[in-house]
């Protein structure tokens, strides 16, 4: 069996740095995946390639980053989103200023995120792992098999008082997994 492919986002968190060694050290081939590409330089390797990817970017820069990753090994058989963003605040203490919706430099790692903006949460968490999962799904549909694993946290169930802007987009995660079922997403 030839080895699987994976396209890894956010793998300068410890979960995804796990997930690229595990995959790696079964024989598999991944493309490692960060806003900032010189956090996950170490992780370079025979069957690990480092590639700069921000899901809060726009459709056509995602579309972008996931066609040269395919070209990398000429296939991508799992997606594993592990990109998101966290912050607490009571509703009406988050700020809520709309930057735009696709302006550069307003990823995971931005100062834009640092300051725990509504948008900002919802753009990486929610909208980010939409355009993400379309650009992906193309290249799935056209060998008929992939599989998109979703990261996320409890809190896809059960919510805490106090973090509104991140359990909000996780119940919306969820909630967008469920009407997906149908396509075999595993969640």
């Amino acid at each position: 069996m030839s080895p699987r492919v994976w396209l890894i986002t956010n793998c300068s968190s410890e979960f995804g740095e796990d997930v690229v060694l595990r995959a790696a050290a079964r024989g598999d081939r991944v493309i490692a995946t960060d806003p900032d590409p010189a956090t996950i330089e170490h992780l370079k390797g025979d069957n690990i390639y480092t590639l700069g990817l921000d899901i809060s970017e726009s459709q056509a820069d995602i579309n972008q980053a996931v066609a040269k990753a395919f070209h990398v090994f000429n296939k991508i058989d799992t997606l594993v989103i592990n990109a998101g963003d966290i912050h607490g605040g009571l509703m009406e203490h988050v700020r809520y200023t709309d930057p735009g919706m696709t302006r550069k430099g307003h990823g995971a790692n931005s100062s834009f995120h640092s300051k725990g903006e509504w948008i900002g949460v919802y753009l990486t968490n929610m909208v980010g792992t939409v355009r993400l999962t379309r650009a992906i799904l193309p290249y799935f549909r056209y060998k008929q098999s992939g599989t998109v694993v979703f990261m996320g946290s409890r809190s896809s169930w059960v919510g805490d008082f106090g973090a509104t802007p991140s359990w909000a987009t996780e119940f919306a995660t969820e909630g967008k997994l469920k009407t997906t079922l149908p396509l075999n997403y595993l969640y």
